[in-house]
C-alpha cells in the first residue's frame, strides 16, 4: 500500500516503522521539508522490513491509499478540511487526542470526539479511522511490550476502511499475527483469551488517552 504520513515527529516515526515492517511504501510530508528528510534518512538506516520510504511535498497525499495525520488535533482538523476532495476515496487515519496544552481538559464539546469532528470536516467519500492514539511512540517503534505483540485499537464506521488499517481477527483464531501484511502489522489481543475485534465507531465516545503525543 501507498501510505502518506503527514508529520515528522515521534508518532510519525513509530507509525512509519510499523508500516515499513509490513512491507508498505511510505511517504513522509510536513511543513518543514528538512525535518521530513531527516526522519526518512534515519528510518532507512534503523527500520526493518521490505517497505520503502521517501520524503515528499504535500502532493504525496494525492497518490496515497492511506493518509495518516500524525499531528495534533487542531492541525489534523485544519488539514482534513484543507485537503478537501483530495482525500475522497482514501482512508484517513486520525491519531490525535483532543486535549489542551496542560493535558487536563478536552477541546471538543461533550458528546463528540476528535474523529467525529474530523469526519465532519472531510470531503464526502473520505473514510476516517481512529488508531494509534492510545499507543506510545516508543512502543510503536519496538512493535512489542515485554515480548508481547503490541495492542493497537482501531475505530471506524466503515468496515472496509478498518480492515485496510488492520483486519479484525475472529474470536476463535489464535493470537498470532496474520500471514497478510495490513498497515498496522499488529493484532489487538485479549489478555483473557484469543484475539478479539477491538473496533468501535468513532461516533461512540471513549475516554481519550494522552499517552501518545505526536
Amino acid at each position: 500500500m501507498q501510505i502518506t504520513i503527514v508529520g515528522a515527529g515521534n508518532m510519525a516515526r513509530g507509525i512509519a516503522t510499523r508500516a515499513l515492517v509490513g512491507g508498505h511504501t511510505v511517504t513522509v510530508t510536513t511543513r518543514d521539508p528538512g525535518k521530513a528528510v531527516r526522519l526518512v534518512d534515519e528510518l532507512r538506516v534503523q527500520a526493518t522490513g521490505a517497505g520503502r520510504i521517501a520524503a515528499a511535498d504535500a502532493s504525496a497525499v494525492d497518490t496515497a491509499d492511506i493518509v495518516v495525520l500524525a499531528v495534533p488535533f487542531d492541525a489534523a482538523k485544519e488539514l482534513a478540511t484543507a485537503y478537501g476532495v483530495r482525500l475522497s476515496g482514501k482512508v484517513l487515519i486520525d491519531i490525535s487526542n483532543p486535549v489542551d496544552a496542560p493535558l487536563d481538559a478536552l477541546v471538543v464539546a461533550p458528546g463528540t470526539s476528535a474523529a467525529e469532528e474530523i469526519a465532519e470536516a472531510v470531503a464526502p467519500g473520505t473514510h476516517v479511522v481512529k488508531a494509534f492514539n492510545t499507543t506510545f511512540a516508543t512502543t510503536l517503534v519496538a512493535g512489542q511490550v515485554s515480548g508481547a505483540p503490541l495492542d493497537v485499537f482501531i475505530a471506524g464506521d466503515d468496515e472496509a476502511a478498518r480492515a485496510t488499517v488492520g483486519p479484525a481477527p475472529s474470536r476463535s483464531s489464535p493470537p498470532e499475527r496474520p500471514a497478510a501484511t495490513p498497515f498496522t502489522h499488529l493484532l489487538a489481543r485479549n489478555p483473557h483469551g484469543p484475539a478479539v475485534n477491538r473496533h468501535r465507531s468513532p461516533t461512540r465516545r471513549t475516554t481519550p488517552c494522552t499517552c501518545a503525543p505526536p
